[in-house]
């Protein structure tokens, strides 16, 4: 990650901080991110080890501790840290950087690796993709979601179009599976999520694709192969 997008990603993501913890607790327990823990509970049992991978203020950390998984928080921005080590429970631990840092500084493995809409926000989301590939144990579970193209923060990622100057790489589903499957994990499962006037059209017939395409995002869940040896 070059200095630059460290530090404009830092900058935008600290000044959201607030705005961002006045409105996640409702995202994560009664709005669009509420289908993510159950999803989680299908394949990882408690008592599993899981790395949140741009946690933001920990709200999400926090529900995943309560269901009894050790938990711990990743984010670059400073103030999100600050607001999760707030709130934060035994079950649950923030620290604050990059996925590439974190590796580089704790030699540790994780029976699964959730990263909720933040892949995007990163500079070279492959290689922080091939970061995490390191950081789960063979057979390890990664929860993936990923904006859909009805997504408002879309826009985000249109100055790459005009100057580059931007933190935000748009990215599409299925072009996270083919980062996925390069990566040779194994596919498990997608849920997908809908807002406003998506939610009304009968998906009945269509394409995979074609839901895809009407998410507001998508959450995957694939395993890590074990090594052959």
């Amino acid at each position: 990650m070059t200095d630059r997008w460290r530090e404009q990603s830092r900058a935008q993501w600290d000044e959201k901080a607030k705005d961002w913890h006045k409105k996640s607790f409702a995202m994560w327990h009664h709005g669009s991110r509420k289908p993510i823990v159950p999803a989680v509970r299908t394949y990882l049992p408690s008592g599993s080890s899981l790395l949140d991978v741009g946690c933001g203020d920990g709200t999400g950390s926090n529900a995943m501790g309560a269901q009894g998984y050790k938990v711990t928080g990743l984010d670059l921005s400073k103030e999100m840290i600050q607001y999760a080590k707030h709130q934060s429970t035994s079950h649950v631990q923030f620290y604050e950087g990059t996925i590439e840092d974190f590796a580089l500084n704790h030699q540790s493995s994780y029976d699964s690796v959730m990263c909720i809409n933040s892949l995007e926000w990163m500079e070279n989301p492959f290689k922080a993709l091939k970061t995490i590939d390191s950081l789960v144990t063979d057979n390890g579970k990664i929860f993936c979601a990923i904006l859909g193209p009805t997504a408002g923060p879309r826009s985000n990622s249109f100055d790459r179009l005009v100057d580059g100057n931007f933190i935000c790489n748009t990215m599409m589903p299925w072009e996270f599976q083919g980062l996925a499957d390069e990566l040779n994990w194994h596919y498990l499962d997608e849920v997908h999520v809908y807002k406003d006037e998506a939610v009304k059209i009968n998906k009945d017939g269509l394409s995979n694709k074609l839901k895809q395409s009407l998410t507001f995002y998508t959450l995957f869940v694939y395993e890590k192969k074990k090594q052959e040896m």
